[in-house]
């Protein structure tokens, strides 16, 4: 069971000294036994005799009360010192006055069973120093008949079923009551005297591990109470939803203080199962994944039998962990499938994706389990899937036992394939053709995980293997079959998400509580709307050129300098403090950041040559034979090549707190040291520094703290003292990191209690530590939640891309340019994936590359790091109209003057700009929705000479074409125009090129071929009756080609006419009346290619 402790405690319990006790000190000759004779001083243990003892355990000491231990009343008084331990796992009966935490710090009382009495004084964390905690687990029993008191440093800690019966119990200042609520209920403390509980103390209820539904939680029943409760001193944590907490009187004379659990009104769940074959024989043949927690067939709630059915086998698993409606029942969830095996399939092979076929499945054969994994009895090796043999899992039904909800099967998402021995299983995917393949050898490798498609049916068929070392030829098998639920409530259809809710992803159990919100935004980078805000990371070993450093003062308002930005310069921490000048004497509000690595060495500053003196220590290493070998970034050893360079370079040994001082020294030595400019001028670091940017940011997938409450690592160690010293010396500088990466688990966003905020790159990469493998959609979902939650709790994000990034060399959609319109075309994704999270102080970066200088001696062409001159990133943005909506995969959100549809799996992406043509006041209005439709609204002309309308438009930056369907025409006049136009810019006069069709489903190209003609319509066409209609546009060079449909399918000629439209037309949507008053298209289907 997951145990969360409050600011994880060090515990220390000291003893008031009594002038007659005789001092007995663990020694621990024989063991951790208290009741051993010869594990005390004296050899005798604490009160055998008739004097009154104090039992010492010293610092470090482990002792262990594990059989009934039964003193004579009163008679033994027990000392703690610094890091010592006491497990009582028996009754501990008649101990006297029981102190401790009064000095030193580090002492931890778990107490697992049996009852402790004592008859004394119960003091707990009296002491000024390390936090104190007596930790109760289900079934121990407190009884002291005295009073206990939980000081400052103090935590009693209660799990579900640990009892405390105390005559009076005090709280004192900042003194911490934990109750670690169970699946079901929690401990309880009942006070026969008075309870006093002070103003700012704490009672904490932890429902991290509550699997029930809403109730009331009784945690002190008391006879007297001597301080008013206040709200302030409840705290509720790890819950669903909030908790009201109130002080109730029941039976009579006996009051309670409750807490009283109403769960989040929730319509919908997903819930990821992972099943093997066996039903319920080992922990990890059901693992369930609720998008909160994790269970395994050993939880509650969790049943799955199985039967024969034929040759194949149906599989029911049934889940009764959750109450989604809140009534108190738990509602019980239940999916079945089946699976079937075959023989003889036919099949053809290929590595190349969609190249594969199944033809036929071939004759019945019967499933077989052996082992825990799916195979097919029968072939080459029997039990398992051979060449030309296959396994298909069927989905059945899924149910949910509660009117009112409804549960939707999202399909099969993973498979995970065995092997005994042979090498390179290969295997296909489906049925059909166009499928396609996989291959693995070494289970080990995680190279046999493979995703699916969320299809009902899937089929894995044996395509062949390689021998192992002894010739001999093995099939493999399927070792678990992943698939996904969604458990839904039907009333509920519009429900907003919580910000920091993750449960929707399959890493959502690795997510914490949010990070606490950034309050003072004074020092943060300048902020508009006027276009898109933006940042840059660039470097430059070569001072860039006066013109270059005017762009970049005029076009960002953050930049990152980069690592080797030595700027012509002797040392890299030099030349970043000479362009910083350069860039604040251009644009004094420009906020310019200083790199540092926190794990990779990178040479070249003014401050390194003590890391080299200190290499053996500061630098990670391992000694082999004597022998010191240094360790890169992954742990593997630094070699060093052939012409005497170093394979990688030398990593921080965080541990050593000589190389965290040095390195903390190092990172704000930009600020407070004086650099001088080619021409010999001072410049102060602190005048033009910004921000330290921290990269390589890891750790932050758990707390920062350990239950000791110290820093977790040394690495964690270092951020903190960084964070420290800019907070003592540099009260108006921030710390910007590397964080935030939906690829690890919770987001990393615990770190992201040291910085202000979080730049992120490879945001399209798959936590592969989830169950399921979370998918590229889900990757990209969970990044917007990212940043939208950072956003709201007041932090900067700088959102890192390219055509998709250039630093995603494992995405096998990122992509590169050849030149500045093919990636200037390719921003609209990114571009979109910004603008659904943007909020004040986001910025976004487009680049192919972060080097403003030499690459292999060829000079960096300026587009590849400089996104100054794409287009639409210099056009009018303004405010957003509302938060974005979400359904699916499928995003949309709307501005002033910009419209966003974006699709996060299949990578889609229509972002157009709103421009009133002709006039400068609205001219009508247009937004997408979910389903790809657009509801587009129009008043004015296109006509004439001069056009007056709205138009939703982008840049295409190529030959291309534009496809909308249009459902439906209105206008006040009665009649109406919608369609799309190629436009060549977006003044009033501008020749263009459209195809439009109006409210009886005619169609037309209409144009105007030089600037301030009159609009020509041409080709009028009645295809097919009344709308909806599709209609096409196509570019090819200076040749526009209208089309028209009923079904997308076939498509009839329109009009074909020839027009200079520029290299870079603007291409979208409108709608205008035929007459007086607005007209409104309802269209969808928008595609723009």
């Amino acid at each position: 069971m997951l145990r969360r402790l409050i600011s994880p405690a060090v515990l220390a319990v000291l003893c008031p000294v009594i002038a007659s006790a005789a001092n007995s000190q663990w020694v621990g000759s024989s063991g951790s036994e208290w009741d051993a004779a010869q594990n005390w001083s004296r050899g005798e243990v604490p009160s055998s005799g008739l004097s009154r003892d104090t039992a010492i355990l010293a610092s470090g000491d482990v002792v262990a009360v594990s059989s009934n231990v039964a003193m004579t009343p009163q008679s033994v008084d027990i000392i703690m010192r610094t890091n010592a331990v006491l497990t009582v796992s028996a009754d501990f009966a008649n101990i006297g006055n029981f102190n401790f935490g009064q000095q030193g710090g580090g002492v931890n009382l778990l107490h697992d069973s049996g009852t402790l009495v004592s008859t004394g004084n119960f003091e707990i964390g009296k002491g000024t120093h390390s936090r104190s905690n007596y930790l109760m687990e289900s079934g121990a029993i407190l009884e002291n008949s005295q009073k206990i008191t939980v000081y400052s440093q103090g935590i009693l800690s209660l799990e579900e079923g640990a009892f405390v019966l105390a005559e009076d119990l005090e709280v004192k200042s900042s003194g911490t009551i934990q109750f670690n609520v169970g699946e079901s209920n929690t401990g309880l403390i009942d006070v026969d005297g008075a309870l006093t509980i002070a103003p700012d103390a704490k009672l904490i209820l932890d429902f991290s591990n509550y699997r029930g539904g809403g109730g009331l939680f009784n945690i002190i029943d008391y006879n007297s109470i001597t301080s008013e409760l206040l709200d302030t001193n409840f705290l509720t944590v790890g819950m669903e939803a909030g908790a009201n907490v109130f002080q109730a009187e029941s039976n009579g004379s006996v009051n309670q203080v409750s807490v009283d659990y109403i769960p989040e009104s929730r319509p919908f769940e997903n819930l990821w199962f992972s099943l093997s074959p066996n039903t319920g024989n080992g922990a990890e043949d059901v693992a369930l994944n609720s998008g909160r927690y994790i269970e395994t067939v050993n939880a509650p709630g969790i049943e799955r039998i199985s039967y024969n059915d034929g040759n194949g086998i149906i599989y029911e698993t049934r889940w009764s962990g959750n109450d989604y409606n809140g009534d108190d029942v738990r509602d019980v969830v239940t999916v079945r499938f089946r699976v079937d095996a075959y023989n003889g399939s036919g099949f053809a092979y290929s590595s190349v994706p969609g190249q594969s076929e199944v033809t036929t499945l071939g004759g019945v054969a019967t499933v077989s389990t052996s082992g825990n994994k799916w195979g097919v009895v029968g072939g080459q090796r029997n039990e398992e899937v051979n060449i030309g043999q296959t396994l298909k899992f069927t989905y059945l039904d899924a149910t949910v036992d509660t009117p009112g909800l409804e549960v939707d099967f999202l399909g099969f998402r993973e498979a995970t394939l065995s092997r005994f021995s042979g090498k390179e299983h290969k295997h296909i995917i489906g049925v059909g053709s166009g499928l396609n393949s996989g291959v693995f050898t070494n289970t080990n490798a995680g190279n046999n995980r493979f995703s699916l498609d969320g299809a009902s049916e899937v089929y894995f068929t044996g395509a062949g293997s390689l021998p192992n070392n002894n010739g001999a030829f093995w099939g493999w098998s399927v070792g678990k079959i992943g698939l996904e639920l969604k458990v839904k409530d039907l009333s509920q259809s519009n429900f907003a998400q919580n910000i920091s809710d993750y449960s929707d992803i399959p890493a959502g159990p690795s997510y914490l509580d949010p990070y606490p919100a950034e309050t003072d935004s004074n020092n943060y980078p300048e902020f508009s709307w006027d276009t898109v805000p933006r940042w840059l990371a660039v470097r430059n070993t070569r001072e860039i050129p006066d013109d270059q450093v005017d762009d970049i003062a005029d076009n960002y308002q953050i930049v990152m300098l980069e690592k080797s930005n030595a700027q012509g310069a002797a040392y890299q921490d030099l030349g970043t403090a000479r362009i910083a000048k350069r860039l604040k004497d251009r644009s004094p509000n420009i906020f310019n950041t200083f790199y540092r690595n926190t794990v990779i060495h990178y040479p070249g500053n003014t401050f390194d040559s003590l890391f080299e003196e200190e290499l053996d220590d500061w630098a990670r290493s391992r000694t082999v034979g004597g022998e010191r070998i240094y360790l890169d970034r992954n742990g593997r050893d630094i070699t060093t090549k052939a012409d005497g360079s170093l394979s990688e370079r030398y990593t921080y040994n965080a541990e050593n707190a000589g190389l965290r001082d040095w390195w903390v020294n190092a990172a704000v030595s930009i600020f407070g040291n004086a650099h001088n400019d080619k021409n010999g001028n001072t410049i102060i670091g602190a005048d033009v520094i910004d921000a330290i940017f921290l990269d390589r940011i890891s750790e932050g997938d758990q707390p920062l703290v350990d239950e000791n409450g110290n820093p977790a690592s040394g690495y964690v160690q270092m951020i903190q003292e960084l964070r420290d010293r800019v907070n003592s010396q540099y009260g108006d500088k921030l710390i910007v990191g590397n964080t935030l990466r939906s690829e690890n688990n919770n987001g990393d966003r615990e770190m992201m209690r040291l910085m202000e905020g979080s730049y992120l790159e490879r945001w399209t990469f798959e936590n592969k530590n989830s169950t399921p493998k979370q998918n590229r959609g889900e990757s990209v979902i969970n990044t917007i939640r990212l940043m939208r939650e950072a956003l709201s709790l007041g932090k900067i994000i700088m959102l890192q891309s390219g055509p998709i990034s250039f630093i995603e060399t494992g995405d096998n959609l990122a992509d590169s340019s050849s030149s500045a319109d093919e990636y200037a075309s390719k921003v609209d994704f990114a571009l979109g994936v910004f603008l659904i999270v943007a909020e004040e102080y986001a910025y976004f970066s487009y680049q192919d590359s972060v080097n403003a200088g030499k690459s292999a001696g060829v000079d960096t062409p300026r587009w590849m790091w400089d996104s100054s001159n794409i287009p639409v990133l210099q056009r009018p943005l303004g405010q957003p109209l509302g938060d974005p909506q979400q359904v699916g995969y499928v995003y949309v959100r709307s501005f002033e003057n910009a419209d966003v549809w974006i699709n996060v799996d299949t990578r889609e992406s229509n972002v157009l700009w709103k421009t009133s043509i002709g006039v400068s006041g609205s001219q009508g209005s247009g937004q997408a929705e979910t389903n790809k439709n657009y509801d587009l609204t129009g008043k004015g002309k296109v006509l004439g000479t001069s056009d007056r309308f709205h138009f939703m438009s982008k840049p295409l930056l190529s030959d291309g074409e534009i496809v909308l369907r249009v459902d439906s025409i209105s206008a006040g006049s009665g009649k109406g125009l919608g369609g799309v136009m190629f436009r060549k810019d977006l003044s009033a006069n501008a020749p263009f090129v459209g195809i439009v069709v109006n409210q009886s489903g005619d169609t037309s190209m209409n144009y105007r071929t030089s600037a301030s003609d009159r609009v020509l319509v041409r080709g009028t066409k009645t295809v097919g009756g009344s709308n909806p209609k599709w209609i096409k546009l196509v570019r090819s060079g200076d040749s526009y080609t209208a089309y028209v449909s009923v079904d997308k399918s076939s498509w009839t000629y329109v009009y074909n006419t020839s027009a200079d439209l520029g290299l870079t037309p603007d291409v979208g949507i409108f709608t205008v009346p035929q007459g007086p008053g607005d007209s409104q298209a309802m269209v969808g289907d928008l595609e723009i290619r």
